[in-house]
């Protein structure tokens, strides 16, 4: 029963657990409408994309009158990434137009 005990309840070595240090810029509101307005989602969308509650937490985050968790600010910022991401994307698609010719033909 002591082994049993010092085993689950002891202190003995920890083990380390990773830490996630995130931390929320002082600008987010400004950064949080942006992103918003480049996806082109309400504030509804929005919330339902990031997993928050409802539109009304995205509208305080905006209006500044709540701050975003870190766990929150870390899945904006994944929607950052991803948003970036299909513009290179696009933008590579699209080959450049540098001849007259190209823009008739529609290329």
């Amino acid at each position: 029963m002591a082994t049993w005990y010092r085993r689950t309840y002891g202190r003995g070595r920890r083990r380390l657990v990773a830490v996630c240090r995130v931390t929320v810029p002082a600008n987010y509101a400004a950064t949080l409408v942006s992103l918003r307005h480049r996806l082109d989602l309400s504030q509804q969308q929005l919330a339902a994309r990031i997993g928050a509650a409802s539109k009304a937490v995205v509208y305080q985050w905006e209006s500044g009158r709540r701050r975003p968790s870190p766990v929150f600010w870390l899945r904006i910022q994944h929607l950052q990434r991803q948003e970036a991401k299909s513009r290179r994307s696009k933008r590579a698609a699209t080959p450049s137009s540098s001849s007259p010719v190209a823009t008739l033909l529609g290329l």
